[in-house]
């Protein structure tokens, strides 16, 4: 399965409800999603029953259509944090209109272009205008100032798992399935950070809330209706009910970080370990591929599989009705 796309923006609301005052706008150029998966069963003796292996391939990529030109001292990918200046949200009725009011800050009909002027920091244009009036444009539109946290270069990300299943469902008193992880990235260019801690903690706030949100609506779900019985796990029964045993034997994570100035001043890159270890990840070799598998290769493996099945079940029944 393979998903492009010219443009892709999301909006996270840091709140209870659209009229929140400060949001996350993620904007993506040019990405591309690619899932694929092969199953095949195996008998080690001939007496044994078939075991089951998995292979699975999530490609990720951002400034697929462009070649090395274009490529060239530009961003795909910028992460900001957007705060409304006016202490009510003003009324607003359509879909478009909340689009318009949300995405105000990120009509970029051209992708921010990096280019090093004699401080060494980067200026980027968007709209036509000059980063350094972009505060003033930004407040005619709807009074909203945006605060770069990230700004990343094209890039691609691979991962492939290997799942090794056994004939029957494990119990406790029997070894986890293994996972076998292979995580490789490449960027094309430098990826920036602000140098802020304040919109940088952001971003953690923003995810902490989300999870917190979600454990609480899994919390009410479970007490509704204890005498039925519970057909659809939530996503975070099915992470802690997950056994797997995840190894990552390969893994490549190295792009050049510098940092966004705000005093006009060059900053020396630093490692991505770094930058990790400060946003809470100690183990990124584990805990990065452990929840890219499970929350999106599993979720698109389900999703074929149940294509899969309808499609088996429309060519058995129009098998069927062609020997009548």
């Amino acid at each position: 399965m393979k998903l492009h796309s010219n443009k892709f923006r999301l909006v996270c609301f840091h709140g209870i409800n659209f009229r929140s005052k400060m949001w996350a706008l993620f904007t993506l150029y040019e990405p591309m999603v690619q899932f694929e998966t092969k199953v095949w069963q195996y008998v080690q003796e001939s007496h044994d029953e078939p075991s089951t292996d998995i292979v699975q391939k999530l490609t990720f990529q951002i400034g697929h259509d462009l070649d090395g030109e274009e490529l060239s001292n530009k961003s795909m990918a910028t992460v900001c944090k957007v705060t409304r200046s006016h202490h009510v949200t003003p009324h607003i009725s359509t879909v478009a209109d909340w689009f318009h009011y949300t995405f105000s800050t990120g009509e970029i009909k051209k992708f921010p272009d990096i280019r090093y002027g004699e401080t060494g920091s980067p200026s980027f244009t968007v709209m036509g205008v000059k980063s350094d009036n972009l505060v003033g444009i930004i407040k005619q539109q709807f009074s909203h100032e945006a605060e770069i946290i990230f700004m990343l270069p094209a890039f691609m990300m691979h991962q492939k798992t290997l799942h090794k299943q056994g004939p029957n469902v494990p119990t406790d008193k029997e070894p986890s399935p293994v996972v076998d992880c292979a995580f490789n990235t490449e960027f094309m260019d430098h990826m920036y950070i602000s140098m802020d801690a304040e919109i940088i903690f952001f971003i953690h706030d923003l995810i902490t809330s989300y999870m917190q949100e979600d454990g609480t609506e899994s919390e009410m779900a479970m007490k509704g209706d204890s005498d039925q019985p519970q057909l659809f796990a939530s996503p975070a029964e099915m992470l802690m009910l997950d056994g797997r045993d995840f190894h990552c034997n390969s893994w490549h994570l190295e792009p050049t970080i510098r940092l966004l100035s705000l005093g006009g001043k060059k900053i020396d890159p630093v490692g991505v370990d770094y930058i990790l270890q400060k946003l809470g990840f100690q183990h990124a070799r584990m805990t990065i591929p452990k929840w890219i598998q499970r929350g999106y290769m599993d979720p698109l493996d389900y999703f074929i599989a149940g294509i899969t099945k309808q499609l088996i079940k429309v060519l058995e029944e129009d098998k069927t009705v062609s020997h009548k």
